[in-house]
């Protein structure tokens, strides 16, 4: 027997999950998704909190790779949500980016996906899309950047309010 969790919150006597729903077999990774989706503004009138579930069903997960003391994610072990920056990726998730829609930038220290993810305002007062960034930090590792403006690998900027 093993645990799961996923976030979700309460509705009109109903438990939402919110995002995709899928249970997450790691409490430490299942913690970091809570902490993303808090932070979304359009969850701010909502309890959010992680379900708990037990199960015997089989794990069938690949073993993370390492580089630098730091796990390297695969795409059996990868949550987005809970990603930061600094964390790494392996080349078959780097792939799966790559091959999603055409890149909005492909250089080896900036594979950004080809569609936006939020808008940010840059130092200029500018509104910019942002995407999903990874660097290429040695043979089948790359670093997730965070969510950057096109062309570049460093997370900057301030989020656009939401009213």
């Amino acid at each position: 027997m093993r645990r799961e969790y996923r976030v979700v919150y309460d509705h009109n006597g109903y438990t939402i999950a919110t995002g995709n729903g899928y249970w997450i077999p790691d409490y430490e990774t299942a913690k970091k998704v809570l902490e993303t989706v808090k932070a979304r503004p359009y969850f701010r009138d909502n309890i959010l909190y992680l379900q708990i579930r037990d199960t015997d069903e089989p794990l069938d997960l690949e073993p993370n790779g390492s580089y630098e003391g730091k796990p390297v994610y695969n795409p059996t072990t990868l949550w987005w949500d809970a990603m930061r920056p600094g964390d790494y990726v392996n080349e078959e998730v780097a792939d799966d980016i790559l091959n999603a829609l055409p890149p909005a930038c492909m250089r080896r220290d900036c594979l950004q996906l080809g569609e936006p993810n939020s808008d940010r305002v840059d130092e200029k007062g500018k509104a910019r899309a942002t995407y999903l960034t990874l660097k290429k930090v040695a043979d089948d590792v790359f670093e997730f950047c965070g969510y950057c403006f096109r062309g570049e690998n460093t997370e900057r900027g301030t989020e656009i309010p939401y009213i």
